[in-house]
């Protein structure tokens, strides 16, 4: 199960955040030797509360 029994093993086990997103990286794609690009979602434009009125 869970390795980690106490906070300090977990803490020695990823000393760093590169450690850390190493082992992510690994757990999530195990045989692949890269990790996927994400790309950016933006937000389409919205319109602003102030509308001009026709007369």
């Amino acid at each position: 199960m869970n390795p980690y029994k106490i906070l300090v093993d977990l803490l020695a086990a990823f000393p760093d955040e590169a450690t850390c997103i190493k082992h992510l990286e690994h757990t999530r794609w195990p045989k692949a030797s890269f990790v996927p690009v994400v790309v950016p979602v933006v937000k389409p434009a919205t319109l602003s509360a102030t509308t001009s009125q026709v007369r």
